[in-house]
């Protein structure tokens, strides 16, 4: 019921400002101990007391034996990358949200640095993900070439020069600062396009046109992000 208890607290701050979870007791197992922490951290994640969660999944991460402890870099860049987000300047309606471009690249060397020493597949696929959302507002023009060049890597020889044609596409309307995102925008019913095109093809599986559907889709979408 503590833990339950603790939940409820974490979950009070996700929406609008809530309540902590209670410190932990001294006659509490070292389980229950271990999670209250995490939840403590976490709700001041979702509070935006975002320093406090940082300094929080730090202390996590130095208690080997918590379970949480594996998890407390990938969430301290996460809450990096939140509070670089709420200090940046503020955006206009419509607009795209800015970011302290300081707080990305703290948070950029912590996941960097995350993804040599972990041995964690799970840990290092979060990492690896949080990074590409954090290189795509750092260094948006190469975070372009590395999508291309893994959407491209990622395909069946017979289908790359319908994908090289599309990402070449992308490419050109998009100027190395993300400002034409309107055109990469627009460009996705030329994708969706050529995607849908194959279906017409002779070689290709239901299977392979659904993995290059997806691939491509995802491929524009973070683009988009990024812009």
């Amino acid at each position: 019921m503590e833990w339950v208890r603790g939940q409820d607290a974490v979950f009070s701050n996700c929406a609008k400002p809530g309540t902590m979870p209670a410190a932990a007791q001294a006659g509490w197992s070292t389980a229950l101990r271990q999670d209250r922490a995490y939840q403590i951290a976490a709700a001041k994640f979702y509070a935006l007391n975002l320093d406090g969660a940082i300094a929080d999944f730090v202390v996590i991460g130095k208690d080997k034996t918590s379970p949480w402890s594996r998890w407390s870099e990938y969430l301290a860049a996460r809450a990096e990358v939140r509070k670089a987000a709420n200090t940046g300047k503020t955006a206009d309606y419509g607009e795209l949200a800015n970011f302290d471009m300081d707080g990305l690249k703290a948070a950029q060397t912590r996941l960097l640095k995350l993804e040599q020493e972990t041995k964690d597949a799970e840990v290092r696929h979060a990492s690896a993900a949080e990074l590409g959302f954090v290189d795509a507002r750092l260094e948006p023009a190469k975070r372009l070439d590395q999508v291309s060049r893994t959407t491209i890597r990622g395909v069946p020889p017979v289908l790359k020069p319908m994908l090289i044609r599309t990402v070449s596409m992308i490419n050109s309307t998009t100027t190395s600062s993300c400002r034409a995102s309107s055109s990469v925008s627009d460009s996705t019913p030329f994708i969706n396009g050529h995607a849908f095109s194959i279906k017409g093809m002779a070689t290709p599986s239901r299977e392979l046109n659904t993995h290059v559907n997806t691939r491509i889709v995802q491929s524009a979408s973070e683009l988009r992000r990024a812009c």
